[in-house]
């Protein structure tokens, strides 16, 4: 009895360590999950790529709140918080994003004095081995397991840190024609790389410029509202 006892204060304690290591304040959510202010290099993603324009466009609007002032970090933290990353907490102490890769991306470009990133912590998932890790998070459709249209690939070669995210312009094409309201959000894991995917095999891209996408995008909103996409999450009849 004794022995149990110790086994489970210690796990506390160790839950407790992990938590509070690599964050300081912690919030409270609607969704009762908590907000834990993580450093960005212990953000690890699960997915291979971002869209170079999309984080572009992220990081002038965190430009924009932000400067050295004290009034413009608390408006750029109030920002951030109101885009907290899902994530799940893996026994290398490392916190797995599932949703705002490109936000959390751009803070890292930015380079404010900001080097952490609000965490909506889902499950502290330390005690699984890596590999039962991964298998947990694809599962529950945690995983982009493609990287440019190619796969699905070894969760072991994704990427362990942010700055490591490699561009996929038809994820930036993806996000333009939401932008325009080609399409809705919806609460979909990775609901813009099934967009991307499907403008990936009717619009070729050649070096995915910026300019590029622009002179594209008419010709994919077009498609994203035709009765070809109505099968696509956020389809607009």
């Amino acid at each position: 009895m004794q022995r149990i006892s110790f086994l489970f204060i210690f796990t506390l304690f160790f839950i407790a360590q992990v938590d509070l290591r690599a964050s300081d304040t912690i919030y409270s959510m609607d969704k009762g999950n908590k907000i834990l202010w993580v450093d960005l290099d212990l953000i690890s993603p699960t997915q291979f790529n971002i869209g170079h324009v999309a984080m572009l466009d992220k990081k002038q609007k965190i430009l924009k709140k932000f400067n050295k002032e004290l009034k413009g970090k608390k408006k750029l933290e109030k920002y951030l918080l109101e885009k907290a990353a899902p994530a799940y907490l893996a026994s290398n102490g490392r916190y797995y994003i599932v949703d705002r890769h490109h936000t959390s991306r751009a803070l890292y470009e930015a380079n404010t004095s900001i080097k952490k990133y609000p965490i909506s912590l889902i499950q502290n998932l330390s005690h699984l081995s890596q590999r039962d890790f991964f298998k947990y998070l694809q599962k529950v459709n945690g995983l982009y397991l493609f990287d440019n249209g190619e796969g699905p690939l070894d969760p072991f070669e994704l990427p362990l840190f942010l700055s490591d995210l490699d561009n996929n312009p038809y994820r930036s094409l993806s996000w333009m024609v939401r932008e325009e309201e080609g399409y809705e959000k919806r609460d979909v894991n990775f609901q813009e790389f099934i967009w991307a995917n499907f403008f990936r095999k009717r619009i070729p891209l050649y070096r995915g410029t910026e300019t590029e996408l622009k002179k594209n995008l008419k010709r994919a909103i077009e498609m994203a509202l035709s009765p070809e996409a109505m099968n696509l999450p956020g389809f607009k009849n």
